[in-house]
């Protein structure tokens, strides 16, 4: 109920500045803003002391987010541990539901935990540094202060504030990241990409913080290049058919190669498929061995992104160039993990749906393996292999949505 109302209001308010990039015009304000104050006042000797505190302790905020995100992504959300895994096992009903549930809930209340105790932390730290070593610079500082004229106050008050400037401006990309993150509104999401200050300071700041070389460089291709056809030839968009109930008489394309022939295998893939599962005793850890077998041995191919986003037909997909040629796009990623899977006899689907490259909403394709040992479908991303632990973990959701399943076997 709530996240309707909230989305509701959020596509109102992008229709009402409808021409003009709300998420710029924001960024740009909170940029310009302390500029313009520190021009407009001056810096005054009398102001010095509480301007250096104030920023120290803005900077304190922006490195509290920063090492908070970091937990969060790397503790919480890929799981590398196993501690979600731990708080849900041992953690009462309550809580194993609000981390099933809502996980971006849970995620949230962490980080602004984290923000706080780290940010009282660092402010602690600051302020014992700046007592040691800092008086002999603000004595200097303010003789020259003292000493210039008003334009002189006007560039170091100007100066004084960049710092401040650059903060404000990093620290609302970080919570718009975070806010695109939980699925909001599209509108968001259209905004964001097009605003290039805001993509400016999250590949600068942001995402080298909160994602992996890899996951952030993916480009939004699999929606533009999947289609279902019917007998009839015709193309249907991907992005507006719920691909659940595919009938038997259409066929899934992914740049001109029908999924059939994407997950089709062959000896040698099998074979190394049974060779990495062997030592292996349930179905869950074979498939966790080949998940991590595909993550690691496979390169993202990023010359063949750009192909497929340019529409070339005349490159190969699926499980067998990828197997020879140790690289490919999400797509072949996860039809490399089908044909293994199948070679050991698993259940095993390939999804696509739309993943977190820590900007915003990319299309994307991953895989479902079935445990029955479990009874159980577990998610399993090998595109992400890099970026951390992307087989069965809590926090899958949070960077995976709007799953459709494009092939089962």
């Amino acid at each position: 109920m709530s996240t309707n109302i909230l989305s509701t209001i959020t596509s109102d308010i992008f229709t009402l500045f409808n021409g003009v990039n709300l998420i710029s015009l924001m960024i740009y304000t909170v940029l310009l803003y302390p500029l313009v104050i520190g021009f407009l006042f001056k810096l005054n000797s009398d102001a010095l002391l509480n301007t250096i505190k104030s920023l120290f302790s803005t900077l304190a905020l922006l490195l509290s987010l920063m090492i908070s995100s970091t937990i969060v992504k790397g503790v919480f959300i890929s799981d590398k541990y196993g501690i979600m895994d731990y708080i849900n096992t041992k953690a009462g009903p309550s809580i194993s539901a609000l981390i099933q549930n809502r996980p971006q809930i849970f995620m949230g209340t962490i980080l602004v935990i984290l923000i706080v105790i780290i940010h009282q932390l660092l402010k602690l730290l600051i302020h014992l540094i700046s007592e040691i070593g800092l008086s002999p610079l603000l004595q200097a500082l303010d003789n020259l202060i003292k000493k210039g004229g008003g334009v002189l106050r006007r560039i170091f008050g100007v100066i004084f504030q960049i710092p401040r400037a650059l903060c404000y401006a990093i620290i609302l990309t970080f919570l718009l990241n975070y806010i695109s993150m939980l699925n909001v509104s599209k509108n968001l999401d259209t905004t964001l990409e097009n605003s290039k200050i805001y993509n400016y300071f999250s590949e600068k700041a942001v995402m080298p913080i909160t994602k992996s070389k890899l996951a952030k460089s993916l480009p939004n291709i699999v929606g533009d290049s999947f289609k279902i056809s019917n007998n009839e030839k015709q193309a249907i968009d991907l992005s507006n058919l719920g691909l659940d109930n595919i009938g038997s008489n259409e066929l899934v394309y992914y740049n001109g190669v029908t999924l059939a022939q994407g997950v089709k295998s062959n000896d040698e893939i099998n074979a190394t498929g049974v060779t990495i599962a062997a030592k292996e005793r349930n179905t869950y850890d074979k498939a966790k061995k080949i998940y991590e077998w595909v993550g690691s041995k496979i390169t993202y191919d990023h010359d063949k992104a750009v192909q497929v986003m340019s529409n070339n037909r005349n490159i190969e997909s699926g499980a067998i160039p990828t197997f020879y040629s140790k690289k490919g796009v999400c797509f072949d990623y996860a039809c490399l993990f089908v044909a293994m899977a199948r070679a050991n006899g698993m259940k095993v689907r390939l999804i696509v749906g739309e993943g977190f490259n820590g900007k915003t909403w990319i299309s994307h394709a991953w895989n479902e393996v079935y445990i029955p040992e479990e009874d159980r479908w577990v998610n399993v991303d090998p595109t992400f292999y890099i970026g951390g632990n992307y087989f069965d973990n809590e926090g899958f959701n949070l960077e995976h949505k709007n799953r459709k399943v494009a092939g089962e076997w």
